[in-house]
């Protein structure tokens, strides 16, 4: 997993779908894109950045024109962090390109392969998810313990 969101991906997908963007801002367009408009702290959380380097990297892609501050219709003390339409372009190619890599490092796997793949990482995800969630009530050491 490691390797596969490395530093030189994001700039190989930069590079090659919106050149002017810079590659540690390839993360929080496609967590943004798969969110949707979401709080600062929340795609924060999510890329585990702090909040200050969060907010500059937002700042940076508002000054780009890829993303913009709007006022939360839940809670008009919050702000959330919203694509604009060329945001959404640059969005859409990322995913774009990451699946045709994607299905480049698959072509030779037969179908029972990327299946069982499939299978085995949407576990892992929601495996994931579910420490994620435990850790933040306090309770991911007692979750780590218990078998799958």
């Amino acid at each position: 997993m490691r390797r596969a969101s490395h530093d030189d991906t994001y700039a190989y997908l930069a590079t090659h779908t919106t050149p002017t963007l810079h590659h540690s801002d390839v993360p929080i367009l496609v967590t943004l894109g798969c969110l949707g408009p979401s709080r600062p702290g929340i795609l924060a959380g999510e890329l585990s950045m702090s909040p200050s380097h969060m907010s500059k990297v937002i700042t940076r892609l508002v000054r780009t024109g890829l993303v913009r501050r709007s006022t939360d219709p839940c809670d008009a003390r919050a702000t959330l962090v919203v694509p604009t339409s060329a945001g959404e372009g640059a969005i859409n190619a990322l995913l774009g390109a990451a699946r045709n890599i994607i299905n480049e490092i698959l072509a030779a796997w037969t179908c029972k392969d990327v299946a069982q793949l499939t299978e085995l990482v949407s576990r892992l995800a929601d495996r994931s998810d579910t420490y994620r969630i435990a850790c933040r009530a306090g309770d991911g050491a007692r979750l780590a313990s218990r078998s799958p």
